[in-house]
């Protein structure tokens, strides 16, 4: 497969029955797998990001772009999760993705988006997107938190050395007044609090806390890898 149809395919709403259907039909009704990502594609297009050419890893971001203007959210949505799994893997692709940041923003929410046009799944037909789309959540909220909190996480970790990224953040936080997620913040605390909580009271009463705050803390050591 080339890397337009593997990123097709990546970023696709999965599949899940619908009562009383004799067949599987792509549906946006189980949100617990809106973020479930085959990993066999993801392997491949992380091989690519990797390993590959910059001319290489330019056609995965063309056609990860492609797909931020999806009409689908729910196709945007988990098109901005694949690209937080290779921003973190590639310097080349991580300038790629912090010089198109405003375009990004614009896809997701953050700004004014009218001049983005955006494209239909020509695989599905018309009818079917009208006829599904009465039953079908638009994931418009979930679109926004999202890109709310990456842009937050990736100026926490990048923003320093992408002027475009961190100005960006900046104008969302202070111009825009932005009700941001304070990710790192939240996590921070969430560790303080465990940690206060497992001297305060007995260890049977924290027993699942402690393993909570270990895992915290894992994640933020996990950020401070992926910074450069």
């Amino acid at each position: 497969m080339n890397l337009s149809t593997i990123i097709c395919k990546l970023v696709a709403p999965p599949k899940s029955r619908i009562k009383g259907s004799t067949k599987d039909r792509r549906t946006d009704n189980v949100a617990t797998d809106i973020y479930k990502l085959d990993d066999s594609l993801l392997h491949q297009l992380k091989g690519v990001i990797k390993n590959g050419t910059e001319a290489q890893i330019h056609e995965v971001h063309h056609y990860l772009s492609i797909e931020l203007t999806n009409r689908n959210n729910l196709i945007r949505l988990r098109t901005l999760h694949v690209i937080d799994h290779f921003i973190h893997r590639s310097k080349y692709f991580r300038q790629l993705i912090c010089i198109n940041i405003r375009t990004i923003a614009q896809c997701v929410g953050l700004l004014d988006g009218t001049n983005i046009k955006t494209n239909s799944n020509s695989s599905s037909s018309s009818s079917s997107r009208s006829s599904d789309s009465m039953m079908m959540p638009t994931y418009s909220s979930e679109l926004l938190h999202k890109g709310k909190e990456l842009l937050e996480v990736w100026d926490h970790l990048y923003g320093s050395k992408h002027t475009q990224l961190h100005a960006l953040a900046r104008y969302c936080r202070e111009s825009l007044n932005m009700d941001m997620p304070n990710i790192i913040v939240s996590y921070l605390m969430m560790v303080m609090m465990m940690i206060f909580s497992f001297f305060l009271y007995d260890e049977s009463d924290v027993y699942y806390e402690y393993y909570e705050c270990l895992f915290f803390i894992s994640y933020l050591m996990m950020l401070c890898r992926r910074m450069p």
